[in-house]
């Protein structure tokens, strides 16, 4: 059975359990950008316009990237915990989604991040902000 044939088979399957409509070739799903290059037999995927929107929620437009996604060495500096409003958790949320998706290169600090959900501070959320999210690297 040929992948065309496969696809038409499960199609048909669904349409008799959920209304389907055929709209051609996936361009966007779930927010990720499906680029499919037929020439060279590949499949790309971006979430560069998911990025843009996480960098411009979290007002980091204009930050400078780093090379790496965690600090090499621990801060030593202790900062006392704050009840100002932080929106840490929306933006260690972001991150998951980003590493389930397209970057599993900062999965390490996504989860070291995760450690702290219910208790963080401004130190906490400027390790988060600090992992990197080139514009053009999605």
């Amino acid at each position: 059975m040929s992948p065309r044939q496969l696809c038409e088979e499960v199609a048909a399957s669904l349409q008799e359990t959920f209304e389907l409509t055929t709209m051609g070739t996936v361009k966007y799903l779930l927010g990720v950008e499906i680029l499919i290059n037929k020439t060279r037999k590949q499949i790309v995927y971006s979430q560069r316009q998911y990025v843009l929107e996480v960098l411009k929620r979290f007002h980091m437009e204009n930050c400078n990237g780093s090379a790496t996604p965690e600090a090499t060495a621990p801060s030593s500096v202790e900062v006392p915990a704050t009840k100002e409003y932080l929106p840490y958790r929306e933006l260690v949320g972001a991150l998951q989604y980003l590493v389930s998706a397209s970057r599993p290169d900062i999965a390490h600090a996504t989860r070291r991040l995760g450690k702290y959900l219910s208790c963080y501070d401004h130190t906490h959320y400027a390790q988060a902000k600090r992992v990197p999210l080139p514009e053009g690297n999605q």
